[in-house]
Parts: C-alpha cells; sequence; structure tokens
C-alpha cells in the first residue's frame, strides 16, 4: 500500500526531529510531488539540509518553497526570514538583505 503525500509528510517530520534527514528528506520529496504539499515539503527539506550544514542545497529547498503558491504571508516571511540566515551562513549578504529587505517592504518587521 503506497502512502499519501499527507502521510509521508508526516513520517517526514517525525523522521526530522529524530534527527534521521537522510529518511526524512525521502519522505519530504515524496511529499512534494503533491502541489498541496509541495511549498510546505521542500520547506521541511530546506530545515533538514540547514541541519546538517548543507546550506547551499537549503537555500535551493527555500527558493522552491517560496514558489508555492499556498503560503500565508506570514508562512511566507518566516521561510524569508530562514531564507536569509541561511544565506548569512554562507558569507551571501548581499542576498540576505535583499530577503530581510522583502519582509520589511511588506511591512512585517525581523
Amino acid at each position: 500500500q503506497q502512502l499519501s503525500a499527507r502521510e509521508h509528510y508526516e513520517r517526514g517530520l517525525v523522521l526530522k526531529q529524530v534527527q534521521i534527514f537522510d529518511l526524512a528528506l525521502e519522505a519530504f520529496r515524496e511529499a512534494a510531488i503533491d502541489p498541496h504539499y509541495v511549498g510546505k515539503a521542500h520547506a521541511q527539506i530546506a530545515l533538514c539540509f540547514r541541519s546538517t550544514g548543507r546550506y547551499q542545497e537549503a537555500v535551493t529547498a527555500f527558493d522552491r518553497a517560496l514558489e508555492s503558491p499556498t503560503f500565508s504571508t506570514a508562512e511566507r516571511v518566516n521561510i524569508l526570514y530562514l531564507l536569509g540566515q541561511t544565506l548569512e551562513s554562507l558569507g551571501r549578504y548581499t542576498g540576505a538583505l535583499e530577503a530581510y529587505d522583502w519582509m520589511c517592504r511588506n511591512g512585517l518587521n525581523i
């Protein structure tokens, strides 16, 4: 029996919580196939990459997450904040400032 996107996503959350990141990444990638979970799954993929020091891959995953139209403004701001932090970790300060600037232009403070 094949798991639904929701089940893959929830499995990924549990695996991420217990720091089994490789299996969590697999579960989130499966969930990301479903349009309803693509944004959330890519955000979680990015968090897994951040947790393992794979910052460039995290940036790519955050960018993919931000392509999803399913996020509220508050969720999008949170992702941009995490993206900015990740870019700072890579020494990419211009990109980080752009992420933070987007948040400020929309009347939301860090």
